[in-house]
């Protein structure tokens, strides 16, 4: 299984849950790889408390979040 690693812009969490074009590309990414895996993905998203339930569901993704601010 390879291994990705996306850098989520500043702007909303992923999942998707604020929208946001490139959250939802990447939610809709690890989805369906959810259905049929073929990648590990670790996901660098801005933090976001609503995103806490939503990720718990994902076995084959790595959600690292960072709060607004941090790194920029």
């Amino acid at each position: 299984m390879k291994n990705i690693c996306v850098i989520i812009p500043y702007s909303y969490p992923v999942p998707a849950i604020l929208g946001g074009a490139v959250e939802t590309l990447v939610q809709f990414l690890i989805d369906e790889n959810e259905k049929a895996p073929s990648f590990k993905f670790t996901i660098l998203a801005t933090y976001s408390k609503k995103t806490e339930n939503v990720q718990a569901s994902y076995k084959h993704t790595e959600f690292i979040y960072y709060k607004p601010g941090k790194f920029l």
